[in-house]
């Protein structure tokens, strides 16, 4: 299965992080400390006014170009 970009999930879905796709390693770096990982559960919350996610017992609000740049795997 090919890895979709985490704004194409709807609300209430589950995803697998599949990894961070960006030319912009700072913001992978970022991400990366905040516990976007690969190979771990995600779940998005809500889509607006942000993308609000939760990875374990962690909640993280991103906007769209950034949630943008995570990719996901279904499970």
């Amino acid at each position: 299965m090919e890895p979709i970009p985490l704004t194409r999930l709807a609300p209430g879905a589950s995803a697998r992080i599949a990894g961070v796709r960006s030319r912009n390693q700072q913001l992978v770096h970022k991400l990366g400390a905040l516990g976007v990982l690969p190979g771990l559960p995600v779940t998005l919350l809500q889509d607006y006014p942000a993308y609000l996610i939760q990875i374990d017992q962690t909640q993280l609000a991103l906007d769209q170009d950034t949630a943008n740049c995570i990719e996901v795997l279904l499970i």
